[in-house]
C-alpha cells in the first residue's frame, strides 16, 4: 500500500463508530509532516472490501450483455471484452478478470456490468 493507505480488520461496529485494528502501523512521521501547521479536521476512507467471489451468473450475464452489444452494434466481442476491462481499470484502478481462478469479487463484477 502507499504511505497514506492502510489494510485494517474491523474488530468493532457501535452505530457509526468504527473500530480497526491495523495490520501494519501508523507511519506517524509522514502523518506529522502531511499536518503540520494544517487546523483543520483529519479525515479517513474507509472501503469495504466483499469478501465473496462472482458468481458464474455474472460471468454469464456479463458475457450475454457484451453478446447483445455486439448483436446491436456489431462490434467484435474481444473488442467488446477490451473495452469493458479498460473502462472497469480506468474507474477503479483494478484489473478485472472472469476467469475461473479470478479473485475478483461480486461488487467488482457488478461495477464491471454497469
Amino acid at each position: 500500500m502507499n504511505n497514506l493507505s492502510y489494510l485494517a480488520k474491523i474488530t468493532n461496529v457501535d452505530g457509526d463508530k468504527v473500530t480497526l485494528q491495523l495490520k501494519e502501523s501508523l507511519n506517524i512521521e509522514r502523518l506529522k509532516t502531511i499536518f503540520d501547521g494544517y487546523d483543520g479536521e483529519r479525515q479517513a476512507e474507509i472501503f469495504i472490501k466483499d469478501p465473496r467471489g462472482f458468481t458464474v451468473e455474472q460471468r454469464r450475464f456479463t458475457f450475454a450483455l457484451m453478446q447483445d452489444i455486439y448483436i446491436y452494434t456489431g462490434e467484435p466481442l474481444e473488442s467488446l471484452k477490451d473495452v469493458f476491462y479498460w473502462q472497469f481499470r480506468y474507474f477503479t484502478g483494478k484489473n478485472i478478470s472472469l476467469s475461473n481462478h479470478s479473485e475478483n469479487t461480486v461488487d467488482e463484477v457488478s461495477t464491471l456490468d454497469e
